[in-house]
Formats: C-alpha cells, structure tokens, sequence
C-alpha cells in the first residue's frame, strides 16, 4: 500500500519517461543493477549469469514501460521475500518474469483500492458540501 502511495503521489519518473529523455541505456542498466543485486542474494549455484540479467533487465523495460525503478525494486524484494512463492532451483528469467506478472495484478488492484478510496472521499465531500447548503438555504427562509 505504501508504494502505491509513493507512486501516485509522488508521481516518480516511469520508464517510457527516461526512454522519451534518451535515457534508455541509464534507465536499462538501472535495471539491471537492481536484477544484479537480486542475483547476488542468491547462492553461487542458483545465480544467473551476466548475459540472463541484461536479458531480464532489457525485457522488463520492454513489457513494463509504466514502472518506475521504485516499482522495480519492490517487486525484485517481494520475489526475494517468497511473496510470489517459493523459489526452486535456478533463479532464471522465466521466474523473474512471472514476480512481475504477479506484481503487476497486485500492483493494478491497489492502485484501483486507492482510486476507489479517493472517489468515496471526493462524494462525500461533495455531499457534506450540498448538505451545508441546503442548511443554509433553510435557515434563510
């Protein structure tokens, strides 16, 4: 919930944004820092080699233009955490992938939540406005 916040109040840089600003090849390796630092939590015999996670960090940005580098590390520190399940054998692209296809549907129902909540917020002012209204045009009669 905290980083849905993050996200739709703070509105931080997505990845379309960098790539628009020329910023593709900052913005792809930023990626693969982050897939470089899940990798290493990892044992030296279910870690990827440096070809997987350049490969990983490229196909991230290619399918997940909308996230920002804060949607990529939490995503990266659920997976880490078995959020997604637990982590059998080899980390590989295809596991790596299918955290964000779960990040993603998790991450689409809290930004609804949230939307919902501010809707609710927003009809409930405006109804508590058009009560006070209809008080004072009582009063005044």
């Amino acid at each position: 919930k905290k980083q849905v916040n993050i996200v739709l109040d703070e509105r931080p840089k997505t990845i379309t944004r960098a790539i628009h600003e020329g910023k593709e090849k900052e913005i792809t390796g930023e990626v693969a820092l982050i897939i470089l630092e899940l990798n290493s939590f990892y044992g030296q015999s279910l870690q990827m080699n440096e070809e997987m996670v350049w490969q990983i960090a490229e196909m991230i940005v290619s399918e997940y233009p909308h996230y920002n580098i804060y949607d990529i590390g939490l995503c990266c520190q659920m997976g880490k955490v078995g959020k997604f399940g637990k982590m059998y054998g080899q980390l590989n692209g295809g596991a790596v992938m299918d955290w964000f296809c779960q990040y993603e549907k998790q991450r689409l129902e809290g930004i609804i939540h949230k939307r919902q909540d501010q809707k609710t917020q927003s009809e409930w002012g405006s109804t508590q406005r058009n009560s006070g209204r209809l008080i004072d045009l009582i009063k005044d009669r």
